[in-house]
């Protein structure tokens, strides 16, 4: 059985956990279908060949080996990015990522293929990390030596070197035990997000709801309560955390949701009308594909808007949906059309919506005031949740997708075709390369039913909180 950087990864993330993907992979749940995940895959591999072909283009002489692998008798294994043979014997490794900066997963990532590799009989001379330059702005063909930075980290690669040959060793002994102690693992002491993928198999005894729904809590934190074998909310108090944590608890501990009614009263006499409920969608390439982007640059596409005249009126519709690749100019010009001069703009996470506005204003001067303005005039509905309507049956979320089957549970995104933002930018994609006809029709109609859902779900969400006041 091999021993790869993957595997060497979820050790050292959960060693119980990567014990089990070896030695009992049937009581595993097998991973949902994740949009995003096999977008970036696809991003990944696109990085892959182009900087492959960079690197052949700047060695031409030498002997360029992609996707070189380096075996060991223990099984240990490595598949290189790209490898180059120099004349005195020794090899460089390059190893390839998509991202645009260097991290130390990377270097770790790095260091285990360097490890491999002379475990396998070979010299390292080098380490190189290569990776996208975010600087870089597209104009014309794409220019690979401005496109690709590449980082010697050889230092940063052998300074790891003594502890993970240790730490290598230790997994691959850990691999091969008959049997572990299955009771816990050590992922008790961090927080939700960076729970292994088998935490529940591992810890059965933790509750849902449970101290790391508690939102933004910190490790510290959780490791107190998890060495003190507090994980019911009904045994932490209202002192041992946050205010806005306070606020969860006290919904866990009540079974009801906690309104601050004057709170809620004052957010709605802040607004003006017209209400305008908006949304974005946008579309990042690692690699820039028109005039304009750089590397993962979200460049909005495609926007609802849902219009709110008065308190009472029902609200109206309006929507836009590129039907080629190109910069937003006139998805802006669509929006100058549809948003009059005064009015509140509702967003949810308005930083994003006001993040899209700052770059297109960055792009069309002409254009600065309105986004400006745009932007000054935005409130972010997502904000109500976080302190004056809580609810435990958020789960310590305040994303729409949370928040929407709680509050208005006739309203769903079940059904759909496209039903979260990956789906949206991936669907865009395949629909801007379709041929017209009936398949096209399809994928914009459906492309606009969720976006269109989006901003609808923020309306009867804002409904509804007008009618608890």
């Amino acid at each position: 059985m091999s021993f790869t950087k993957s595997d060497f990864a979820r050790f050292t993330h959960c060693p119980k956990s990567f014990w089990l993907s070896h030695n009992r992979p049937e009581i595993i749940p097998k991973p949902t279908p994740d949009a995003h995940s096999d977008y970036l895959a696809k991003e990944g591999y696109a990085v892959e060949d182009a900087a492959t072909t960079y690197l052949r283009a700047c060695f031409p002489e030498s002997d360029l080996q992609a996707q070189a692998i380096f075996e060991t008798p223990n099984q240990l294994y490595a598949r290189t990015d790209a490898v180059r043979r120099n004349e005195d014997g020794t090899i460089d490794l390059y190893e390839i990522k998509s991202s645009t900066g260097v991290t130390p997963d990377h270097v770790q990532d790095a260091a285990f293929q360097m490890v491999v590799a002379e475990a396998a009989r070979h010299t390292v001379g080098r380490v190189f990390l290569v990776f996208l330059n975010n600087t870089y702005e597209r104009d014309g063909p794409i220019e690979p030596d401005r496109l690709f930075s590449i980082e010697d980290i050889t230092r940063q690669a052998r300074e790891l070197e003594t502890g993970l040959t240790a730490q290598i060793r230790s997994a691959m002994q850990f691999q091969t035990l008959a049997e572990i102690d299955l009771t816990s693992c050590s992922c008790l002491g961090k927080t939700r997000a960076n729970h292994c993928d088998t935490f529940a198999i591992l810890n059965p005894d933790v509750p849902t709801p449970s101290i790391y729904t508690l939102p933004g809590i910190r490790a510290s934190a959780v490791t107190q309560f998890a060495t003190e074998r507090r994980f019911d909310l009904s045994t932490i108090t209202e002192a041992e955390v946050n205010a806005r944590q306070a606020l969860v608890l006290r919904s866990a501990q009540t079974g009801m949701p906690v309104i601050d009614y004057a709170d809620l009263a004052r957010f709605f006499k802040e607004l003006t009308y017209p209400l305008y409920f908006l949304d974005y969608e946008a579309f990042g390439a690692a690699l820039p594909r028109i005039n304009g982007a750089r590397p993962h640059q979200q460049i909005p596409f495609q926007f609802s808007l849902h219009v709110k005249e008065t308190p009472t009126a029902p609200a109206q519709h309006a929507e836009y949906l590129a039907e080629t690749l190109q910069m937003p100019l006139e998805m802006i010009e669509a929006l100058e059309a549809a948003i009059g001069p005064t009015g509140s703009v509702i967003s949810w996470h308005m930083s994003y919506e006001n993040g899209q506005n700052d770059r297109m204003a960055a792009y069309y001067p002409q254009k600065e005031q309105f986004l400006n303005d745009l932007s000054a005039r935005t409130v972010d509905l997502e904000k109500v949740f976080h302190r004056s309507y809580v609810d435990i049956a958020f789960m310590g979320s305040t994303s729409i997708k949370k928040v929407l089957p709680v509050v208005v549970p006739d309203l769903k995104y079940d059904g759909l075709a496209i039903s979260n933002g990956t789906d949206a930018m991936t669907g865009w994609d395949a629909f801007i390369q379709m041929q017209d006809g009936p398949e096209k029709d399809r994928q914009r109609q459906d492309l606009l039913e969720y976006c269109k859902l989006d901003t609808l779900a923020m309306v009867r969400i804002f409904e509804t909180l007008q009618r608890e006041i």
